[in-house]
């Protein structure tokens, strides 16, 4: 949890359209995001839910009101998990595209007390630390390399080997690998955000899914997509060694649907989350897990009320 939430920490940071395939994602890379942010804004209910999601506290000052700012004009996000110099640890790098003046925000940058700005290979570098919420400091690393494109990390290493994959001095990672070839998917049917990430390391590792305790999946994938005009789908695959694996996955969650429906029964403020949870359709079909919900109008009102009652909570908020 804590790799993911650096993860999407990095991706807010960021903000020339950048390659719709994974040609940018350096070799290593364990995951990607991908963000339609335009396709985000056109979706009224999208829209509301991105507002409404539980995302890590941002620091207050001058790096929130240039978020603030950057979110308002930035298209699309594509992000890169790095393997970190620890084990279990990771760093992410995030390029974003979009309208947004690359000299003002160079400016609002270098206006930070924190800021250092230093040259490393050509590229000007912003460094700005800042608080975090739960005690110590944080780093973020940002680049304008071209205009209306900016590149941010939480690590020097893991941004030059970005800068160099995407101008191509640098391996990129292999377009068969099943992490490119979700991310051309994504971005081929349009999804306004997917997510995907290599695990087979924690699989051969020996861990297990959180709360499920089945074997963790080798790959796994979360989008969202327009199912049509009114209805969203959520959709998380997960993509085991076997068969088996896959079917014990599938029932352990169907069982969990049970528990979570007999404990809504004894406690009444759980009865929404229940019957949310309830609306889930988990299926197994080969090697594959996948569990996915149609969000309609009562879903996303129960998504809302979940979040503002504090019943799905995430990061700082």
């Amino acid at each position: 949890m804590k790799t993911q939430s650096l993860f999407f920490a990095v991706a807010l940071v960021a903000s020339a359209v950048f390659s719709q395939d994974a040609s940018w994602l350096p070799a290593k890379s364990t995951g990607a995001v991908i963000i339609d942010v335009k396709a985000l804004r056109a979706n009224p209910m999208l829209a509301k839910l991105a507002d409404q999601a539980p995302i890590p506290a941002l620091p207050a000052g001058k790096g929130a009101d240039l978020l603030a700012t950057m979110r308002e004009s930035v298209d699309k996000i594509l992000c890169a998990m790095l393997p970190g110099e620890q084990a279990g640890s990771a760093h992410g790098v995030a390029f974003a595209s979009g309208s947004f003046d690359n000299a003002a925000l160079s400016a609002a940058l270098k206006a930070d007390p924190s800021c250092k700005v230093s040259t490393i290979e050509g590229d000007t570098i912003y460094a700005t630390t800042a608080a975090k919420p739960g005690g110590g400091s944080a780093t973020s690393y940002t680049t304008f390399p071209a205009k209306g494109l900016a590149v941010a990390s939480d690590s020097t290493d893991a941004l030059v080997t970005a800068l160099k994959t995407m101008r191509k001095k640098s391996p990129a990672l292999a377009g068969d690998s099943m992490i490119a070839r979700a991310v051309a998917n994504s971005a081929a049917k349009g999804y306004p955000f997917a997510l995907v990430a290599d695990t087979s390391a924690q699989a051969k590792g020996g861990e297990t899914v959180p709360m499920v305790g089945t074997s963790l999946p080798a790959f796994f994938a979360f989008s969202l997509q327009n199912k049509d005009a009114a209805n969203l789908l959520a959709t998380l695959t997960g993509a085991f060694a076997s068969e088996d694996e896959a079917a014990q996955a599938a029932q352990a969650l169907n069982g969990m649907k049970m528990m979570f429906a007999m404990q809504a029964a004894a406690k009444p403020e759980m009865a929404d989350l229940a019957g949310l949870i309830g609306k889930i359709v988990v299926k197994n079909s080969g090697k594959n897990a996948v569990a996915s919900l149609l969000i309609d109008e009562a879903a996303a009102a129960t998504l809302s009320k979940l979040a503002e009652g504090g019943m799905i909570k995430a990061g700082g908020k």
